[in-house]
């Protein structure tokens, strides 16, 4: 992504489908604590699809809860650890922040997803091979208590903004 990103031209940041994905995505990287998607690892692929826009995926989650640390308190990303900080990410963002309307999407759908996960909390956590030697019980009170708890998605919020408005 970085190779291509620095050589774009212009009118191509216009071919990006739904750029508020990237708001999104920083969104759950703050939720998440997924301290390995930064400026220099940025874990995204783009896709230039037939019709001839590019569509972004995150991938990688690997660093989540602050690099697997569920166990100990979770931090919000600082703003050089979070794509915020990326310049093609702050090109293809462009002025959403003066879109109201776009922004307050943004969060609505962040609600939903978390409350939708919260919601499928069990169905997810069955997906985990029973190899891995987790124990799905103390991981679900661990996040339920750390993930959902109206403290932390507050303390995210608060995060998120900074980090788009402070850019």
């Amino acid at each position: 992504m970085n190779d291509f990103l620095k050589n774009m031209k212009t009118n191509e940041i216009n071919k990006f489908i739904s750029r508020e994905i990237l708001l999104k995505i920083a969104f759950f990287d703050i939720w998440m604590a997924n301290d390995d998607r930064t400026p220099n690892n940025p874990n995204l692929l783009i896709n230039p699809e037939k019709d001839g826009y590019y569509y972004i995926y995150a991938i990688d989650h690997e660093g989540c809860f602050n690099t697997g640390n569920l166990h100990r308190e979770l931090y919000t990303l600082d703003y050089n650890s979070s794509i915020f900080a990326h310049q093609s990410v702050k090109r293809i963002i462009g002025k959403l922040s003066k879109n109201k309307i776009i922004i307050d999407n943004v969060i609505q759908d962040c609600y939903f997803c978390i409350e939708n996960c919260h919601r499928n909390l069990n169905e997810i956590l069955s997906y985990i091979p029973d190899e891995w030697g987790i124990n799905v019980n103390n991981y679900r009170q661990l996040l339920i208590y750390k993930l959902f708890s109206n403290d932390w998605i507050q303390t995210v919020k608060k995060s998120f903004f900074y980090h788009f408005y402070n850019y």
